[in-house]
């Protein structure tokens, strides 16, 4: 599962290749996850964000377009292929000529097309600050854990105390912070947290 270090790697190399590009023509599998990707014709990708593990194409009409890879998504810009690739759930034609496609074997990805207001994908509005914000301290992370009688690890796993921690990076930040994963979060220390917070911030920049 692509974690934030990975949706970070992918955004870099994205942003050059649809930046300014209009979407001139756009498709999507029948599926509700991927069919909104046809919403976005018509705008112009005028950058390209990341909120956690999502990828976020800001559009000029004021609406963006949220891309999530799940589990084995891949995003490919290109030409046109020969031949339809069974295993593409979404794509968008650009006025370059080019084609941007999210090609998911497992279809655990998602795209949706969205206003200013992030409730309209409660999965996206639901989740905590970004770990390099400096706006994401110790304190705020030892008030964010102690909401949740969960396993600490199942809770950084919600995507609530910060954002863009999976599997692998939960598990590299608490043998980091010496945390014992099953431990619930709300009994943990401020010491604690204050070195889970830095282990969190350490792991990622070590994914990046």
């Amino acid at each position: 599962m692509p974690e934030l270090p990975e949706v970070e790697t992918v955004r870099r190399g994205l942003a050059p290749l649809v930046t300014g590009r209009r979407v001139v023509d756009a498709g999507g599998h029948p599926s509700p996850k991927f069919r909104a990707a046809v919403d976005a014709v018509g705008a112009t990708v005028v950058g390209v964000d990341r909120r956690g593990k999502y990828l976020v194409l800001p559009l000029d009409d004021g609406r963006r377009l949220i891309i999530h890879l799940g589990m084995t998504g891949q995003l490919r810009v290109g030409p046109p292929p020969g031949a339809a690739d069974p295993y593409d759930r979404a794509w968008c034609h650009l006025c370059d000529g080019a084609r941007l496609a999210l090609r998911d074997v497992r279809r655990f990805g998602r795209v949706a097309v969205i206003g200013s207001d992030a409730s309209a994908l409660p999965t996206l509005a639901a989740i905590g600050p970004e770990p390099f914000d400096p706006a994401f301290t110790p304190e705020v992370l030892w008030a964010n854990l102690r909401r949740r009688s969960v396993r600490v690890k199942t809770n950084l796993l919600s995507q609530r105390p910060v954002a863009g921690v999976g599997n692998i990076y939960a598990d590299e930040a608490l043998f980091r912070a010496r945390v014992h994963p099953l431990r619930p979060a709300n009994r943990l220390t401020r010491t604690q947290c204050a070195a889970l917070r830095d282990a969190i911030v350490e792991s990622l920049m070590a994914g990046l």
